[in-house]
């Protein structure tokens, strides 16, 4: 049967709006954002978090490397080389050099996606077309995921972020499935010298450390910390005697506390600060027979005095504002021999 004009050209129309419909939910079920419950979610992978001895990211911008390390119990250290400098990190230098530090309690929090490692959503069917869509196609971005002996465990060639919502299109490198993740992980890791820094140089609480012992000069006195003041503050106190506080002590412990890692040592300056006598020490007892040893060191560079101090716990000398090492390492002599 013929028709007229205007209905084939209705007709036509009307087959144009079916098709262009059913593309249009088709890409939004790719797409559309949901839930981040885990319950929602589908399980790709199950790493055993003992397996895991590194993670990386590699792409054209640089490398940015995680790696369990083997003198530390639970401890990990970033190793980040970038192509060039980031503005929007300030721990970025500019020309950009290789940094090395610990990782921080957050990054080791979030080695947890990893078991189970889950999908928002799985795409099937998926086509070149679409994979560019993507960007997958050509990606020169990849998560890789280690363990010990440098067998791959999971490795993910990373696309471009889901319009609209924090989640990434992802493509497993082994079956090349197609699916979204949390794009939380990827850009966390991205930025991993705002993200991962560990500056705290110690993981006991200052509420939890019962005693102290300060030694410098050749000198030494330990303090007790476990005495309340009228408000409930604990204070610093003298372990001999009536144990008096310890005013001044309580004042040094206060700036003590607040110190946080400006920088780490390069593998130059740590052999340096290394075979360096310690200028001063301050031995911890925490709880449960924790405890931390703290050292401090002065490196003259460029006719500058620069203040550090190493621990236990970074397993490495760190940098510390200088203003408040100067500080600290003056007024110490005086608590110890007042």
């Amino acid at each position: 049967m013929k028709c007229s004009m205007k209905l084939c050209w209705e007709n036509l129309m009307w087959r144009w709006w079916l098709v262009l419909a059913a593309s249009l939910g088709g890409a939004y079920w790719a797409s559309r954002p949901v839930g981040g419950d885990a319950e929602m979610q589908i399980a790709i992978i199950n790493l055993e978090l003992s397996q895991i001895a590194k993670v990386e990211l590699t792409s054209p911008e640089g490398v940015i490397e995680a790696s369990r390390r083997v003198d530390l119990v639970d401890s990990w250290w970033i190793n980040v080389t970038r192509a060039k400098a980031v503005p929007s990190l300030a721990a970025s230098p500019s020309p950009p050099v290789p940094q090395n530090f610990l990782a921080s309690k957050k990054f080791k929090d979030s080695l947890a996606v990893f078991s189970p490692f889950r999908a928002i959503r799985i795409i099937p069917n998926i086509g070149n077309e679409q994979l560019a869509g993507f960007g997958l196609k050509d990606s020169k971005k990849f998560l890789m995921v280690k363990d010990s002996g440098g067998a791959l465990l999971l490795s993910l060639a990373i696309g471009k972020q889901m319009y609209g919502a924090r989640n990434t299109y992802v493509q497993n490198q082994v079956d090349k499935a197609v699916f979204l993740i949390s794009a939380e992980l990827i850009s966390d890791f991205e930025k991993a010298e705002i993200s991962y820094y560990e500056r705290n140089f110690m993981d006991l609480d200052p509420e939890e450390i019962q005693s102290a012992t300060l030694s410098v000069g050749g000198k030494s006195l330990t303090l007790s910390h476990v005495k309340r003041d009228s408000k409930g503050v604990l204070i610093w106190t003298g372990v001999e005697g009536d144990g008096a506080p310890a005013v001044s002590a309580t004042s040094w412990f206060e700036r003590f506390d607040q110190l946080k890692a400006t920088a780490y040592a390069s593998p130059g300056e740590q052999a340096r600060l290394s075979a360096a006598p310690a200028d001063a020490e301050v031995k911890l007892v925490g709880g449960g027979s924790r405890s931390e040893v703290v050292q401090f060191r002065k490196l003259s560079n460029n006719n500058q005095i620069e203040y550090w101090l190493t621990s236990g716990h970074l397993g490495w000398n760190v940098k510390i504002a200088a203003t408040r090492g100067e500080s600290l390492l003056k007024d110490l002599p005086q608590i110890v021999s007042p």
